[in-house]
């Protein structure tokens, strides 16, 4: 089970939810986060058709009720349960079939299907790779929000919001940045890095001279983070350098995390680059941004049991609209709010 980091945006926006409910989040986010990754460190498509077999398999046996994984046991009994109507309490009808289970292994096999896509197929055009994300960040919102809510309807990948999983799905990814590009991913599509005269190499070499730690697997450190929605621990032990993120507060209420003890000169880097960073920045920012604005979204977000879902989407926009201020160079270092300014961002969205 993953461990959430305090003074993180994630432990902020659970704060105030239900011990049961967030219980359930965090082994359905364990979930997403095994199914998402089990590709990172697969380089032959054979082995990743194994792995995606398995899988298939796995998530019929969640269905019937066998799960073998842990991860998935600890999800099972949550997206079985059913809501009995008071008609049917009355039918002599039997139980009908596990709608739950049946549409939680639909939105898994999204993410799966996203993991394998990035892996071998990398998107072409950046409105591929748009549709890509929408499609992986749709599933998660999904089963996270069922997860706190409980309520069938939640597992409905077309009852979310696009926008916001395409805004939360885009920062994330730029969270993930340097683990991303170092596992082999190109993160952006083949059209950006043309747009902007780079190529994944170039930023991967980036990760590379800077003596990278991956920053978002700190969650051990005691300096707390703002780390994404999967800042599990796991996977640290193959990137370890053996010296620990530095961090410093400045007087704007952000703190600075570096991920090596050196940057390396501006010298070394492309401007391409820079562009690419920024506009990646600014176009997530303007995501979330859309999606906090819209009014179905706050009507369905900003309510009840959903609440932690919506404080994170506010606290995502405003970690984005620090970078769009600070630019910091997320190969090498990461800037984010102070625990106390993350607090008080999520306070004022309790209820």
């Amino acid at each position: 089970m993953i461990t959430i980091p305090e003074g993180s945006s994630l432990y902020y926006s659970l704060l105030w939810t239900d011990p049961v409910a967030r219980q359930r989040f965090i082994a359905r986010l364990h979930l997403v986060q095994t199914l998402s990754r089990t590709l990172d460190d697969v380089q032959e498509p054979q082995v990743a058709q194994s792995k995606i077999h398995w899988w298939h398999e796995e998530l019929q046996r969640m269905v019937e009720g066998t799960a073998r994984h842990p991860a998935v046991q600890a999800c099972q009994d949550s997206l079985a349960e059913q809501r009995v109507s008071p008609a049917a309490t009355t039918s002599s009808a039997g139980p009908g079939p596990p709608g739950n289970t049946h549409q939680a292994m639909h939105a898994c096999l999204q993410i799966l299907t996203a993991a394998s896509t990035e892996r071998f197929t990398p998107a072409s055009t950046i409105a591929e790779l748009d549709r890509l994300v929408e499609l992986d960040y749709s599933a998660r919102l999904a089963l996270l929000a069922h997860s706190l809510s409980d309520e069938p309807q939640e597992l409905d990948l077309a009852a979310h919001s696009r926008t916001l999983a395409r805004g939360l799905g885009r920062h994330e990814r730029l969270s993930r940045l340097p683990r991303m590009l170092h596992r082999g991913l190109p993160v952006f599509s083949e059209e950006s890095y043309r747009q902007y005269g780079v190529k994944p190499a170039d930023l991967a070499q980036q990760v590379r001279v800077a003596g990278w730690q991956p920053i978002i697997d700190a969650a051990s450190s005691s300096t707390p983070e703002d780390s994404s929605p999967d800042s599990s621990n796991q996977d640290s032990s193959s990137q370890d350098t053996g010296q620990a993120p530095r961090s410093r507060s400045s007087s704007t209420g952000h703190r600075i995390r570096h991920g090596s003890r050196e940057r390396v000169g501006e010298n070394g880097d492309n401007p391409g680059q820079r562009l690419l960073l920024s506009a990646a920045i600014a176009e997530a920012h303007a995501e979330l941004q859309n999606a906090l604005g819209d009014a179905a979204v706050r009507e369905h977000y900003r309510q009840g049991a959903l609440l932690p879902l919506w404080r994170l989407a506010v606290l995502r926009e405003r970690q984005l609209a620090l970078w769009q201020r600070s630019q910091p160079d997320l190969l090498r270092e990461r800037s984010t709010e102070t625990p106390l300014v993350k607090l008080y961002r999520a306070w004022r969205h309790r209820h």
